[in-house]
């Protein structure tokens, strides 16, 4: 599921499965869920994937650092993509328009590689502002469609793809059990983000 911060719960699963050797067969994601289950199918290390979202603040659109020296501290992903699209906006508006920073910092992290070579099939999808239809991503580069499924509005502008401006696939599907359905999965497991947080015992506590 999709879920801004708190899609970083889907690490802490990760992790967990990956400890008791659980390695999934499909990773189907929307929003923040189709970023870490991209990055994890890609065959990056949970490792790595928490030291990039370490302290994630995604309330903090404007920051005193420059995009590239949010990237190079490796723990400020969040920051960097709002900031980056933020700026973006206010150089079309000078009539200076730059490379998409979202787009780019994807494709330097995770290169050309598509998702039908991904080490775990993998699945995520968006909305066509235009059509109003799902799109799959099922094949193609993988780090344009992240780029579309991280589309959400207000923060990121909508991705242009093939004739399409495609937006955040949580917009209509953010618990997207019937892809993975479709591509093979016979056992499902969702992550659900949304339920109310409770508040857990101290350790060494009798809840």
């Amino acid at each position: 599921m999709g879920g801004g911060s708190r899609g970083l719960a889907h690490i802490g699963v990760l992790d967990v499965l990956q400890k008791n050797r659980l390695i999934p067969d499909i990773i189907v994601g929307t929003s923040m869920g189709g970023l870490i289950g991209g990055l994890y199918a890609s065959g990056m290390p949970l490792a790595q994937l928490k030291k990039m979202t370490y302290n994630l603040q995604e309330n903090r659109v404007i920051s005193r650092l420059e995009p590239a020296q949010v990237a190079q501290k490796q723990n400020r992903l969040l920051d960097y993509l709002i900031l980056g699209s933020y700026k973006n906006r206010l150089l079309d508006k000078f009539g200076h328009h730059k490379e998409d920073h979202f787009e780019g910092y994807l494709k330097d992290l995770i290169g050309e590689i598509v998702i039908e070579d991904l080490p775990i099939k993998f699945a995520c999808n968006a909305v066509d502002l235009i059509s109003g239809k799902e799109i799959i991503f099922k094949t193609g580069k993988l780090y344009k469609a992240i780029r579309a499924t991280m589309s959400f509005p207000l923060l990121f502008d909508p991705a242009p793809y093939d004739n399409m401006l495609l937006i955040d696939g949580g917009t209509v599907n953010n618990a997207p059990v019937d892809i993975a359905k479709n591509l093979g999965a016979d056992i499902t497991i969702l992550v659900d983000v949304h339920s109310p947080m409770k508040r857990m015992p101290k350790r060494g506590s009798k809840a």
